[in-house]
């Protein structure tokens, strides 16, 4: 460490630990327990008008018996498929429809559903909840389409993914008796068997009021809302009492050992499990402290050691979050190169190491400040409040343990860390697992084609709603029902520093937080760079050292901040930026700001960064993903900058002359502004700002090279690549799509959002997903660019499913372009995009993003403030228009990957056209399917 820098250290120190205890917000979280012994728990947030319930059920994986694993997962599925009072299908619409966001998990302790609502839709919320808790159908013929859905989703998860086969496998081996030994989504086989009845029996044993947390949190009066609950909630009768899982794991007394092969796998990966504890245990908070100072961040104490000296590209060291006892889990992934006994013996020793000898006062203090400056964070949004609170109820029985555990974890010692790992850190009796590359992991495609499964479409009943129907009466649109977030503009100040560049200002006092971001214009990078990968990994070395903070001592402060100062390139800008607690911010301003005007470049960080990126790309070059998406953007972007194509060798091939050329070419104070938002006055941000960024000064200015006009798709290109490894078939459509700021871009935002926005209400959801049962998942994307634009469609199915999906999702396209939307569906998108503004701004970060985005993007600072009565205005018509100008499926990109020929696609689109009944379009009827190599 330089004698500079030696100065600078005991000042930084003394702020750190000064500041090591800021307090977080304090809630108040208040507990009423309902007659039927439903658990409730309120608080108050007013500073949004949104309010989140979650509701938890106490049950998961771990409550299933042998031969009815994911049955857990199934029952989660099958609430969303009605009851008598809200049929199939508008659960989701109705959420939707309000302004709502919503989903649902499922983990081996717990089902957890959830929605965020506008503060006056909450009652919707409440009502669904109540009512499936309840009076959930789980009707036979829904049933089995929807366990269609789930084995797609398996198929996606697990089978498509060697790591996953070979974790299910490892966890299997580790847990002896426990139920935590099976997966959550379960066997392919139990899902086989399984039956309705099996999940209504499992639906009423717990799904009860005693056997829930519901937890709300957001704008409302506790007195009222206790009042709203007991009348949604309180009628319910309780159910019978719930048996507890006893399933004693007895201590591991051996050594267990797993190893598999995958041609898809180019970096070995190697996954260790060791005894651990529950999640309430007193040595719980000491190990997850111990597996922090071992592998969080660039100064952990394996980082060095496996990361820097390039034996691994990545690892981790943790405690798994569980009920019952979870394992503590090392896991790595190796370069070709490096033998796993080295890496194995360089963790047993640093373990041992930690054993034997005290960890410093500094390594505790770091890892214990990451949770003060995350609880300042953690609170600001009602998500994370309740996210925190509930998993804490279930899992420790009681929310207040929350705080009880952040004084365990200020009271643990470096005694503690010695006696919790020679306690359960036994290198004896172990379970490990190690993923080759190699041989298959999956049986050969002819098993995998000629399934037996049963995936014909399953004709939806009388209450079933269909993609592009008046499902109902239509409902009124008025604007003046929604609460819109305050306008952002009118609370921006702008001012210039020393040297020109432009600051815009946002000050909130609400949080102790201050959050920066630079913006520097570049530009069509590649008019000079030629690759994009330049453009990254400058940003990224910048980051990493300057003359007066070099690496070490820069991460060491950085870790103690807990916060870290972040660089990204791109092909239009350069952002950077930076955040933290009030009282930390000069500190991480003083580095940001060196690093930004005197970066050191470190080749050693250099290589080591070039030798991971490279790694990465020459796996994922081989997954189906990469091909088939690479095929679509090469296409729509053919001769644009916005394919700039990034490989193993444009990466290997970059030098540190490359990169400082880069960076003395694009970061210029002239092509730069700041944006800044939080808990400072303009005065004192200005002089602060002034002193570090102010002086930047550089001798070049480098001009600005536009982009050229984005082509035009002329025809159709239809694409197979075969990949007899996969278990599913990647179908991706795509075509070229306005940029950002054309008029047309928001009409064609709210007309995707209708086609293809979401899995469960949009149209292609509706119909491939819900109705036919073909996919886990199917969604549309719209991505408008500053000089350009796409559109994509994905989805994932089996081989035999392929073609019925390909000419499902192109006839909805072709009904978009040629049939007017429903006025409820032109309403339900309005009320949607309108009732979640406020979430969107929910917190100060939240807000910031804005602000970051509209620079960035070039709009003006105005426009998320000019956005509700831009969507107000968007008519039928201009739906129907946008949609016949921009969707246009014979003028696009089909691209369909796994394992599956070209001669097996074109016979299966066209049986399935023939199926259809549906007049096939012109640009299909003889069309020609190619080949990607």
């Amino acid at each position: 460490m330089n004698s500079q820098m030696l100065k600078i250290i005991p000042v930084l120190l003394l702020l750190l630990l000064s500041t090591a205890l800021f307090p977080a917000e304090k809630i108040a979280p208040q507990r009423f327990v309902l007659d039927n012994g439903l658990n409730v728990i309120l608080v108050e947030m007013h500073k949004s008008p949104i309010i989140i319930q979650r509701l938890y059920y106490k049950v998961g994986s771990r409550n299933e018996t042998i031969g009815k694993t994911g049955i857990s997962h199934v029952v989660e599925h099958m609430m969303f498929k009605g009851t008598p009072t809200f049929p199939t299908g508008y659960i989701s619409r109705l959420i939707k429809r309000n302004s709502g966001v919503f989903n649902a998990f499922t983990s081996k302790d717990m089902t957890v559903y959830y929605e965020q609502m506008p503060k006056n839709k909450i009652e919707i919320a409440l009502e669904i909840e109540a009512d499936r808790m309840m009076n959930s159908v789980l009707d036979p013929k829904e049933f089995s389409s929807e366990m269609n859905v789930i084995k797609e989703e398996r198929r996606l998860r697990v089978e498509n993914n060697p790591g996953q086969i070979l974790d299910e496998e490892l966890q299997a081996a580790f847990y002896m008796s426990h139920s935590y030994r099976w997966p959550i989504i379960g066997w392919m086989n139990d899902l086989d068997n399984m039956a309705r009845d099996d999940a209504h029996e499992y639906y009423k044993t717990f799904y009860t009021p005693n056997n829930t947390i519901l937890v709300l949190v957001g704008d409302f009066e506790t007195e009222e809302m206790i009042k709203t609950v007991k009348k949604y909630f309180g009628k319910i009768p309780a159910g019978p009492e719930v048996s507890e899982v006893n399933i004693p794991e007895p201590d591991i007394r051996t050594f267990k050992s797993i190893r598999k092969e995958s041609p898809a796998v180019v970096n070995p990966k190697y996954t260790a499990y060791f005894q651990g504890v529950p999640f309430s245990h007193p040595d719980f908070p000491v190990l997850d402290l111990a597996s922090d100072i071992l592998s969080k961040g660039r100064t952990s104490r394996l980082y060095e050691k496996l990361v820097q000296s390039r034996l691994c590209r990545h690892f981790r060291f943790t405690i798994a979050r569980y009920i019952d006892m979870g394992p503590l889990v090392f896991t790595a992934e190796l370069y070709p190169e490096t033998h796993l006994d080295t890496v194995k013996n360089i963790f047993r020793r640093e373990i041992e190491i930690m054993k034997s000898e005290p960890v410093s006062d500094r390594e505790l203090l770091k890892v214990k400040n990451a949770y003060k400056v995350n609880d300042v964070y953690s609170n600001m949004k009602v998500s994370g409040v309740a996210s925190r609170i509930g998993s804490y109820e279930l899992m420790a029985g009681d929310f207040q343990y929350y705080d009880r555990y952040r004084e365990l974890i200020d009271r643990v010692s470096a005694e503690d860390i010695m006696r919790v790992l020679n306690k359960y850190m036994n290198f004896e009796y172990y379970a490990e697992g190690l993923l080759l590359p190699g041989d298959s992991l999956l049986e050969k495609a002819t098993d995998i084609i000629l399934s037996n499964e049963d995936l014909s479409p399953i004709e939806p009943d009388e209450h079933k709603i269909e993609a592009g129907k008046e499902d109902e009466e239509q409902i009124p649109f008025d604007p003046a029902n929604f609460i819109l977030p305050n306008p952002i503009a009118p609370a921006l100040t702008t001012f210039q520093l020393d040297n020109g560049i432009e600051v815009t200002f946002y000050e909130d006092h609400s949080f102790p937080i201050i959050e920066l971001a630079g913006i520097i214009h570049t530009g069509n990078t590649s008019s000079v760079t030629g690759e994009e990968s330049v453009s990254q990994m400058t940003a990224s070395l910048v980051s990493l050292g300057s003359q007066q903070f070099p690496y070490d001592a820069l991460m060491d402060t950085l870790s103690m901040l807990s916060t870290g100062v972040s660089f990204h390139g791109g092909d239009e800008n350069i952002l950077f930026s930076w955040g933290t607690i009030r009282e930390n911010f000069e500190t991480l301003t003083h580095i940001g700001s060196d690093l930004l005007k005197n970066p050191s470049f470190p080749e050693k960080e250099f290589e080591t960064m070039k030798m991971q990126r490279v790694a990465v790309l020459e796996e994922a070059v081989k997954k189906t993903g990469w091909k088939t998406s690479r095929y679509l953007v090469e296409k729509i972007f053919e001769g644009h900058p916005y394919f700039e194509p990034i490989t193993p060798e444009s990466f290997s091939g970059v030098t540190l002359k490359d990169i400082r050329q880069y960076y003395n070419t694009y970061y210029q104070p002239n092509h730069t502004s700041l944006l800044v938002l939080g808990d400072i006055s303009r005065d004192n941000l200005q002089k602060l700002l002034n002193k570090y960024v102010g002086n930047w000064q550089t001798e070049a200015s480098s001009k600005l090279f536009d982009f050229p006009d984005q082509k035009l798709l002329k025809g159709l290109d239809f694409k197979v690549y075969t990949n007899y490894e996969d278990k599913q078939v990647d179908v991706r459509i795509a075509h070229e799509a306005p940029f950002i700021h054309h008029p047309d871009y928001e009409k064609l935002e709210m007309a995707n959002y209708i086609l293809g926005g979401s899995s469960l209400t949009s149209r292609l959801g509706l119909n491939i997903r819900d109705k036919q049962g073909l996919t886990y998942g199917i969604t549309s994307k719209l991505k408008g660019r500053i000089e350009g634009g796409w559109w994509y469609l994905q989805s994932k199915t089996s081989p035999q499913n392929v073609g019925k999906l390909l000419t499902s999702a192109i006839a909805e396209i072709e009904k978009m372009r040629s049939e007017l939307v429903t006025e409820n569906e032109l309403n339900d998108a309005k009320r949607y995009f309108l009732g979640i503004l406020p979430m969107i701004v929910e917190d100060p970060v939240s807000i910031f993003r804005i602000m970051v985005d509209q620079n960035k993007s070039g709009k003006p600072m105005n426009d998320f403030d000019t956005y509700p009565d831009r969507l107000i205005g968007i008519s039928r018509k201009d739906i129907l228009d946008a949609s016949a100008k921009y969707f246009h499926p014979e003028r696009s990109v089909i691209v369909v990957g796994g394992p599956i020929t070209a001669e097996e696609v074109q016979a299966a689109f066209q049986q399935a056209w023939a199926d259809s009944g549906l007049e096939i379009p012109e640009a299909f009827r003889d069309v020609e399917i190619g080949v990607i190599e």
